[in-house]
């Protein structure tokens, strides 16, 4: 239980039941990654229920909104300033090193503000766009699939940042990040059939797309770069799933063929 844990630690600002000053000590702690996806399913059900009970009673737009911003502060816009530290450094800097080293700045620079509004923006055009009817599939399998997105990069990439938290997990074999990442496919299928694997391969593309150009311009990954993985799937699989409704389809479980 204690990489699940860590998982929730990394991911949300949901308190969990052990201390929380050394969350990638040795032990189970580094299987952590693998835990990713279902803290993301988690997390997207999560803001099915905000998006949910503000369709109740506001307007789709607003409601929208509303559950992006519940989504952020759930998850500590970790994610959200991983993407706009990788905008910054990617785009800017004359050589790797320097790069990284932009990266690590502590303020947002205009690649990162660009990158961040058009993602947002993009985010709440996708849900705006969305019925209730297949709300709760669409975010949890968006949820499962944007937090697989760290392991996509993590199979494809190396840790090249001399610190933080994403070195401790730098030893997972690539045979159990691919295993959990066929497992969240799985899981994605089974919850919304073959469309929301669909979506779900359409946001791991990108996540794939993250870690190579984090390969070509700085050498390898970052905890930001992770992140940056995480936004980008989740942009990439809302625009599939509003896609895939405005087309007439529709998600369904497939325990409902059964």
């Amino acid at each position: 239980m204690r990489a699940f844990f860590d998982a929730v630690t990394l991911l949300t600002i949901v308190p969990v039941p052990f201390r929380k000053s050394d969350p990638v000590a040795s032990g189970p702690a580094r299987s952590a990654p693998l835990f990713f996806p279902i803290v993301g399913m988690g997390v997207g059900l999560a803001v099915a229920g905000a998006f949910t009970i503000a369709d109740l009673f506001l307007p789709i737009q607003l409601a929208a909104a509303l559950s992006l911003a519940a989504g952020t502060i759930l998850t500590g816009a970790i994610h959200i300033d991983g993407l706009a530290d990788f905008a910054d450094g990617v785009f800017g800097g004359r050589n790797a090193q320097d790069r990284l080293r932009i990266m690590k700045l502590p303020d947002v620079g205009a690649f990162g503000v660009a990158a961040v509004g058009l993602i947002v923006l993009i985010d709440w055009a996708a849900i705006s766009s969305m019925a209730t009817a297949n709300i709760w599939v669409i975010f949890a399998v968006v949820g499962l699939m944007s937090r697989t997105a760290p392991l996509v990069v993590m199979a494809t990439t190396s840790y090249v940042s001399p610190g933080g938290l994403g070195r401790s997990y730098s030893t997972l074999s690539r045979s159990k990040l691919l295993s959990a990442i066929l497992v969240a496919l799985a899981v994605a299928f089974v919850a919304g059939g073959w469309l929301a694997l669909a979506a779900g391969l359409a946001g791991l593309a990108a996540a794939f797309v993250v870690g190579l150009v984090a390969n070509r311009r700085l050498g390898g990954a970052t905890g930001d770069i992770y992140g940056a993985a995480v936004e980008v799937t989740y942009a990439v699989c809302l625009v599939a799933a509003a896609a895939i409704l405005d087309a007439g389809d529709k998600f369904e479980p497939l325990w409902h063929g059964l």
